[in-house]
């Protein structure tokens, strides 16, 4: 069980908070190579792998083939991070 503070959904925001929503957008080939692909969702989890250095995040947002090297952006156009999908 996390030792971590309650979330209440007051960080509901565009500050790469949990719940902060979010777009992935990348082009999937197969299907158009002009029109970019766009889903959109929130960030969901959030994990300290080298804390102060390297973090992951979760996200809810789908991702699919082709969309890798595309990014997950806040919804106030920041880019968070370049989408990368392998197989599983």
């Amino acid at each position: 069980m996390s030792t971590g503070p309650e979330w209440t959904g007051e960080k509901w925001t565009t500050s790469g908070e949990i719940g902060s929503p979010v777009a992935a957008i990348g082009y999937v080939k197969t299907i158009s190579t002009t029109v970019p692909m766009t889903s959109f969702g929130h960030i969901s989890t959030w994990w300290s792998v080298m804390p102060g250095a390297i973090s992951t995040i979760g996200f809810d947002s789908a991702v699919t083939f082709g969309m890798s090297g595309g990014g997950l952006f806040e919804l106030t156009e920041n880019l968070w991070v370049l989408l990368y999908r392998r197989a599983p």
